[in-house]
């Protein structure tokens, strides 16, 4: 089955907070197509948010979400950072996607400072559709939203 995931990954410090961070894109288009393809997009403050973009060929990676594909759909669910804070005691369920279906998985948090005592946020969002797709798949309303998102203040 193809599957084709694209995680956008946001990162920030408190002085953004608001900012242009705020107004980001969770979604891009995809620079190529193929089967089990994973697009990552990273955009970061200390890259004044440019988004750098890199393509795996495969599926992403199993510490961050589990697939699991029975008959013809895609079980998808979103592994949290074992390190992000808050602790997340109770967690959405998983969500079936069927071909021609879009799922966008939200989640944020926050990390210690590692060389200083600031902390440093992070909102990371996972789109995964399902069967052929078109380069602009994951920038129309997705057919499942999973909202993760808690107050980091």
């Amino acid at each position: 089955m193809d599957i084709v995931a694209q995680w956008v990954r946001t990162v920030w410090t408190e002085d953004a907070t608001g900012g242009p961070a705020a107004t980001l894109p969770v979604a891009f288009e995809l620079p190529e197509l193929a089967p089990l393809l994973t697009h990552e997009v990273t955009q970061q403050e200390w890259h004044d948010f440019a988004p750098r973009s890199t393509v795996h060929h495969g599926r992403p990676d199993e510490n961050q979400v589990t697939l699991h594909e029975e008959n013809d759909r895609i079980r998808v669910n979103l592994q949290v950072s074992p390190i992000g804070r808050p602790f997340r005691a109770r967690r959405p369920p998983a969500v079936w996607v069927k071909p021609g279906e879009v799922v966008r998985w939200q989640i944020n948090y926050r990390y210690s400072g590692l060389t200083t005592d600031a902390w440093i946020y992070a909102l990371d969002t996972l789109n995964v559709a399902c069967g052929p797709v078109s380069e602009d798949v994951f920038l129309a309303t997705p057919t499942h939203h999973v909202n993760e998102l808690v107050n980091l203040f």
